[in-house]
Formats: C-alpha cells, sequence, structure tokens
C-alpha cells in the first residue's frame, strides 16, 4: 500500500530544512510550509502530517488548529512539535497527535517516527467512536471512555464491560513499544516493560479485567503517596502466550521504580483477590533497544519466575534485579528514616582565621540507621535527589538548624551564622521562599542567624531566574553562599549580578594548596576575586596548620576542616561554643 501525501508545516525554517531533507534522504515525497492557513487548504483525503502547532491561522488557537488537523488528516500520521520541556505532551497526545518531537529532535527520529507510527483506521461509513478514534494513539489516549484502547478499565456497568474495545493485538502493541524506545533514546532515558503471568479469574470474570483494575488501582495509590509519578490512563497491553499478558507503563523508566510497581501490584493481587501473579521486567537499555527484544526479555524473566517459584518478581537481568531491589530496599529505609526520625543534622564549625574563633556552623545531615548505624550521605543524597525526598529531608534540615540555632542563643552562646545547603531540587520549588521564612518565624530565628548554600553549577543553570530568586532571600537578611566555588564555570561578570555574601573555596583546591602552584594559584585568585565583590571567602576541608598559615598570608576569611573539629552531633557543637564562651570570660578576668 502507497503512503498517503506527506505534508511538513514548521515555523523554524532551519529546522524544516533539515527534516524537509531527511526525508528527501529517505526517498519519502512530500511538500513543505510556513503558512498554517496554505496547510489546511492543501489537504485532500488522508495525509501524513509534520507540524508546528505554532503556525495556527488568525481566528483559531493553537489546539483547535491540532485538532483541526487530526480530523483532516482522516487517518494519517501527526506529528506534532511540542515545547522543549515537555509540558504540553499530554494536551497535544489527547488533542489526537500520534507523537511528538521537539525543534532539538534529530531530523531522522523524526522520520523514524513517522514510519512506525500506525497509521488509523477510519470507520465507515461515519466518523469513528471516541473509543475507536483514540485506538490509534500509538503511546498515549485521553482515558475518557469505558475503556481505553490499552484496556484500562474505568467503573462501568457490567453490560458496557462485554462489549469494551479488545486489547491491543501483539503487532500494534509492539509499535506502540517502538515509539516510546524512540522518544526514551531522544532523551536518553530507559523504559521498563512488564510481563504479567496471571492464572485464574478475578470475581469469575476476565482475568485480564481484573488484574488491570487492580494495577490501576496501584498506579493510584503510588501518585497519590508521591511514590512515584504515573498515570494508569496511558497502559498498552497485550497478550503474549497463555495467561501472560505485556504491559508498558509509559511513565515507569527507572528500574527501581518498575521493581516498586511489580512488587505492589503482587501484593495488591493476593491480598485482593488470591490470584497466582508473577511478573517479569525488562529494561532498556541494558536488556533491550528494539520493542521485540525487549517483549521477548520481560516474557522470558516472568517464565523464570514463575518456573522458579522462589520470587514473584523477576528481572530478565539478574544483576539488575539485585540492583534494583537493593536500591528499592534503601529507598523505602529512607522514607522511614525520615518518619522514625533516623535523621540527625550535624554540625560543623566555620573559624574566623584571624581569631581562631568560630562563627558559624555547616548543618550536614546524617543517617542513623537502627541495623546499619551511620550510612554515608554519598550513598542516600544522590538518591533522595533522584526520588524527590530531598525535598522533605531539606525542609526538615532546615527547621531543625533553624531550631538549633534559636536555641543556642536563647542560651546565651556566642551568637553564629548556621549555613544550610539547598538542593538543585530544592532551590526549584516555587516554594522555596515561603518555606525559608516560615522556618525563621516558627524557630523564632533572626534572619542574620541563617545563611544559604547553593552550588556554583545551580547558578549557571539559569542566572536570571537563579538572581530573583536569591535576591527575595536576600531582602529577607539571609546570607547567601556559594558552596564549591572554582569548580565551576562562573566569571566575574556573572558572580556581579548575583545577591551573595561569600565564597566557598572548594577542597580540592585547600588539599594541596602548599605543595601545588596550579592550586594555590586557583585559591590565591578566588580570594581576590571574592575580596574585589566585597565578598567574605571561606576555604574548606583545612587540616594543617600549614594550610592555615598559607591561608592567612592570602587573608582569606574564614576556614573550616578537620584542623578545628569534624562535622559532629548537636550536644557537642554546643560543647565547643560553650568552651569559647567560658574561654571568653576567662580572658576578660
Amino acid at each position: 500500500m502507497n503512503a498517503p501525501p506527506l505534508l511538513i508545516a514548521l515555523r523554524d525554517a532551519g529546522l524544516l530544512r533539515r527534516i524537509s531533507a531527511e526525508f528527501a534522504a529517505n526517498g519519502r515525497p512530500h511538500h513543505v510550509t510556513a503558512d498554517g492557513t496554505q496547510l489546511l487548504g492543501a489537504i485532500a483525503g488522508p495525509t501524513d502530517l509534520v507540524v508546528d502547532p505554532a503556525l495556527f491561522p488568525e481566528g483559531t488557537t493553537p489546539d483547535g488548529f491540532v485538532s483541526q488537523l487530526v480530523e483532516l488528516s482522516a487517518g494519517g500520521r501527526v506529528l506534532v512539535q511540542a515545547a522543549a520541556d515537555g509540558s504540553d505532551e499530554e494536551r497535544l497526545i489527547q488533542l489526537g497527535a500520534n507523537d511528538l518531537f521537539t525543534a532539538s529532535t534529530n531530523p531522522a527520529l523524526v522520520v523514524r517516527r513517522l514510519e512506525i507510527t500506525p497509521p488509523a483506521e477510519v470507520a465507515e461509513p461515519a466518523r469513528a467512536t471516541e473509543a475507536e478514534s483514540s485506538a490509534d494513539d500509538p503511546v498515549e489516549a485521553p482515558d475518557e471512555s469505558a475503556e481505553d484502547e490499552h484496556g484500562a478499565s474505568a467503573p462501568q456497568p457490567a453490560s458496557e464491560a462485554a462489549h469494551a474495545p479488545p486489547i491491543d493485538s501483539l503487532d500494534g502493541f509492539t509499535e506502540r513499544v517502538a515509539v516510546r524506545l524512540a522518544r526514551a533514546r531522544d532523551r536518553e532515558r530507559g523504559v521498563a516493560l512488564f510481563c504479567f503471568s496471571v492464572r485464574g479469574s478475578v470475581d469469575g470474570g476476565d482475568p485480564r479485567q481484573g488484574f488491570m483494575g487492580v494495577l490501576e488501582g496501584v498506579l493510584e495509590d503510588l501518585d497519590r503517596s508521591e511514590e512515584m509519578t504515573c498515570s494508569g490512563s496511558r497502559i498498552a497491553t497485550a497478550p503474549v502466550g497463555e495467561d501472560l499478558y505485556a504491559v508498558l507503563v509509559p511513565d515507569v523508566e527507572r528500574v527501581q521504580d518498575a521493581a516498586r510497581l511489580a512488587v505492589r501490584f503482587h501484593e495488591a493481587m493476593t491480598s485482593s483477590t488470591g490470584t497466582v501473579t508473577h511478573v517479569g521486567i525488562a529494561c532498556s537499555p541494558d536488556d533491550g533497544t528494539i520493542a521485540t527484544e525487549l517483549i521477548e526479555r520481560s516474557r522470558e524473566a516472568v517464565l523464570r519466575a514463575r518456573r522458579e517459584g522462589q520470587n514473584h518478581v523477576e528481572f530478565f537481568s539478574s544483576s539488575m534485579s539485585r540492583w534494583a531491589f537493593e536500591r528499592l530496599t534503601l529507598e523505602q529505609s529512607l522514607r522511614d528514616a525520615l518518619r522514625n526520625r533516623e535523621l540527625v543534622v550535624y554540625y560543623q564549625p566555620r573559624v574566623d582565621v584571624e581569631t581562631r574563633a568560630i562563627i558559624g556552623m555547616e548543618a550536614l545531615v546524617r543517617w542513623i540507621h537502627p541495623q546499619f548505624g551511620l550510612v554515608s550521605p554519598g550513598q542516600f543524597i544522590p538518591l533522595a535527589e533522584e526520588t524527590g525526598l530531598i525535598n522533605p529531608i531539606g525542609d526538615w534540615v532546615l527547621r531543625e538548624s533553624c531550631r538549633q540555632n534559636a536555641e543556642w542563643r536563647r542560651m546565651g552562646l556566642p551568637r553564629i551564622r548556621v549555613s544550610v545547603n539547598l538542593s538543585p531540587v530544592q532551590f526549584r520549588k516555587t516554594s522555596l521562599h515561603e518555606s525559608v521564612v516560615a522556618a525563621l518565624r516558627d524557630a523564632e530565628l533572626e534572619p542574620d542567624g541563617l545563611e544559604l548554600e547553593v552550588t556554583e553549577s545551580l547558578l549557571m543553570n539559569d542566572p536570571s531566574e537563579t538572581a530573583a530568586v536569591l535576591g527575595r532571600l536576600r531582602g529577607e537578611g539571609i546570607h547567601i553562599s556559594i558552596d564549591d566555588f572554582g569548580t565551576g564555570y562562573s566569571s566575574l561578570a556573572y558572580l556581579k549580578r548575583f545577591p551573595i555574601n561569600s565564597l566557598k573555596i572548594d577542597r580540592s583546591f585547600v588539599t594541596d594548596v602548599t605543595s601545588n602552584p596550579d592550586d594555590a594559584a586557583i585559591a590565591t585568585a578566588i580570594i581576590l576575586m571574592g575580596h574585589s565583590l566585597k565578598l567574605s571567602v571561606v576555604a574548606e576541608g583545612v587540616e594543617t596548620e600549614n594550610q592555615l598559615e598559607f591561608l592567612k598570608v592570602l587573608q582569606c576569611n574564614e576556614v573550616q576542616g578537620y584542623l578545628f573539629s569534624p562535622p559532629v552531633p548537636p550536644d557537642r557543637a554546643q560543647g565547643l561554643l560553650e568552651e569559647q564562651l567560658a574561654q571568653r570570660a576567662r580572658d576578660a578576668a
């Protein structure tokens, strides 16, 4: 069967030229335009389209334009240009787009996506029903019908369920997985594919209907608890053997999320239905990069789980399985740690170079596990950032640090400033300013008792927005510091844009500052740069008197490191402040 005519309509002339050239190189005839009105007039019968919604004609909207194109394409394939951040992805798919691409997508992938996107089947003689039309979407569709094309059941009378659309054919499902793999590669992400073994019926009905209902419930629970961001409305499923169903849940990309979903599904099926279930999981790119390979390997994994009978959830790769469940266990333990108050804040003194008096403390979170003892921050902080747990953990550290410093001040101990690190995930929260102000208010701590540390790389991510956020915090009287300075790419011109109080020289330049000329030159340059901007400069990782003397000659303002104290629990930090207070009393006597 000959392919329908292809029309390409894009606002970006360079992108239009590149995509057109790629289709030409692949031998696909087509016409191009940069005018939305001309595009609408050129469509006559089934047509494949590659379009930018921004070309919408006067009198319509981008969404209305896309809907009109989908209808006029008469069953052709419609690829729509989406925003770079994917913010309009869900809406465009719901409007009927078969797949999406962005301005940065490789033109070869645009061609490939059009090739693997199955054409729609238009009902005769009238327009297809909503349920039938939604079945044409190779990846995602609105969850408005009694049962969508993926077999995801919505609450409905029993008489309607008997007439629900059939699940995908294996060919159609394979194409859906292929599209998802192409999109994942473009975004440098993975795809987790499940294979469910469901033996026996649920409530005496169709076993597929039963397990899909349970799966949707599990996804809703995980989404509600914020353990995962997922949706049951875009599930795709197809039979791959007796009692075997391959299932694609597009939102699941991390292997530990795949393990979590599989475990929760098995537990829910066992507790609610008593049905015997096993789950096999294959993940791209490690277990395969093409759809048929990934489907077959998920099937092999579930058959192994069913045959060996030891575990009800199996990954195709045994090493992946170990890693995923270790990761999942650690993540669950971290969630429990937050609830069970296993996290504590340690404090490391910041010392004035001239007087050697403690003038600040850096707050550092530690995890004291009831079985394994002290867990390294290097193990759980990256995990917390990846899972979003860094937000509640960071908020707790902020509140606890403010509370502790306010208590020390009420005890009459030396007035210090406690510095708290902000992760990039925390910094992007729209409620950051409110959280910081609330922490100070609840602790009854003056703003000058708090310093917030951000990394140099965070500054450079979105300089204008970062400067605005920091400006609001600085306006409250809070001190702002750049942590790990020297490891990024900021310049003097950039630093002048930010409302900051101090720079912290990264410890990697301090360790060999007395023996490595390059490190000495970098430390000298940072201190001179900081002073030229009237900023205080703090050196991290000071461990020897020689390092301290070198930094003193350069007029570095503060130092922090094991020469004075490692990070210590609150009671020992309080002891250091009490000792300093006593020394002042002795000096005055």
